[in-house]
């Protein structure tokens, strides 16, 4: 069972960024695998395919229907973490608010803003219901780090697929939504060393058997309501970002006042907390100053 989000889960993001969430009302939710982690997806396909060879190794006595059942299971695995078979687009969340570190990783060393979204909003987002074509999934999760929790995951799904017992015809269904199912879980594990984040991830993926399919446009996405008509999916597009092309999805919210409870100035930000809420209040998310249904608070660490 999905552990239930945190009441607020804040994401870090420079100034441009802050002002282009609330002009906009809408967050971007963009490609992972553009992200500072380059092992983003891989790590667990490399792992799955670890354990399928450590476990599954056919020695020469076994049913040949068997030893081609792990066969496939490991070439399925290798297309996966080989290829762009797997798309995954998020939005990163942290349960920590006013993080020293997240500050300088992800809010331009601490001059830019760290906004406090409603965990129910999001997972509302998550709960809409059946995705469009061309999308497999939506989800919110919390990450999970290190070899341990990434190898425990792969044991108990594969324990659970591969019982020899059933109907050997059965076996390439069974290998496929074997295949299937860990790869969905890929996005959501990361290695030991980002553990301090505590991430959470609002997430759309896809994925097909073989590749993304000739008629993959994510057309369907457009103006497709989610949250009950609380969030608006639109505009698949791209961004040029450090030397190469981000793809993102727009969420759009009907009113933002019903996804962020606060706003963080960074430690290094010329913003002063004035400044934001005439910001807030010229954009309708704020009714005046003695409003404070968006805590507006300078960030407590002493960084410069």
């Amino acid at each position: 069972m999905a552990e239930e989000a945190r009441e607020t889960l804040y994401h870090y993001c420079s100034l441009d960024t802050f002002y282009n969430i609330m002009e906009n009302r809408s967050i971007w939710l963009s490609d992972i695998s553009k992200s500072n982690d380059a092992e983003e997806i891989v790590f667990m396909t490399k792992k799955c395919r670890e354990e399928i060879k450590k476990r599954f190794r056919p020695s020469a006595d076994e049913d040949a229907e068997k030893i081609e059942s792990i066969k496939k299971t490991d070439r399925l695995l290798s297309q996966f973490s080989e290829n762009d078979y797997l798309k995954c687009w998020a939005m990163c969340f942290s349960e920590k608010a006013d993080d020293l570190g997240q500050w300088r990783g992800y809010a331009d060393d601490g001059r830019g803003v760290c906004i406090g979204f409603k965990g129910a909003m999001l997972e509302r987002i998550a709960e809409s219901g059946e995705p469009p074509a061309d999308i497999t999934d939506v989800f919110l999760r919390k990450v999970e780090y290190g070899e341990r929790a990434c190898n425990d995951s792969i044991k108990n799904t594969l324990s659970s697929i591969f019982e020899w017992s059933c109907d050997q015809k059965e076996m390439p269904q069974k290998v496929r939504d074997a295949v299937l199912s860990l790869v969905r879980m890929a996005p959501l594990y990361k290695k030991l060393a980002f553990k301090e984040e505590e991430e959470w991830r609002l997430g759309i993926l896809t994925l097909t058997e073989k590749s993304l399919a000739p008629t993959f446009a994510l057309r369907n996405i457009e103006h497709r309501k989610m949250a009950g008509g609380a969030v608006t999916m639109k505009n698949y597009g791209f961004t040029p970002k450090n030397n190469t092309l981000v793809s993102h999805i727009e969420l759009v919210f009907s009113n933002l006042r019903d996804a962020i409870d606060t706003v963080i100035i960074g430690p290094k930000s010329g913003l002063s907390k004035l400044d934001v809420q005439l910001f807030l209040i010229s954009l309708g998310l704020l009714d005046d100053l003695e409003d404070t249904s968006i805590a507006v608070i300078p960030s407590e660490a002493s960084y410069r």
